[in-house]
């Protein structure tokens, strides 16, 4: 009973605590990375999957998450502001 009670309480705690990151983090980012945060919850599941499974990924696995977690990248270094000059330098501009 002890153990049933603790993990309803962790997972009712960890829901509720998600979801509120979840929702905080989807309103800050702009809306073409929203869906890319799943990218560590696939991660967290492949893993937990390989665990059961008592294996290591094949390389064609690894290779198919390394080029969703590139394209996470790029669109992640797509969506970053360029730096701001220091306050008082001198603009410079190119011809």
């Amino acid at each position: 009973m002890q153990f049933a009670g603790v993990s309803i309480g962790v997972a009712v705690l960890a829901s509720i605590a998600g979801n509120a990151l979840w929702n905080r983090r989807s309103r800050l980012l702009p809306l073409t990375l929203v869906g890319q945060m799943i990218l560590f919850e696939t991660l967290f599941a492949l893993l937990y999957g390989f665990a059961w499974e008592q294996r290591l990924p094949q390389p064609l696995e690894v290779a198919a998450f390394g080029l969703v977690t590139l394209s996470v990248l790029t669109c992640i270094a797509a969506h970053r502001k360029p730096p701001q000059p220091a306050h008082g330098a001198a603009a410079t501009t190119l011809a």
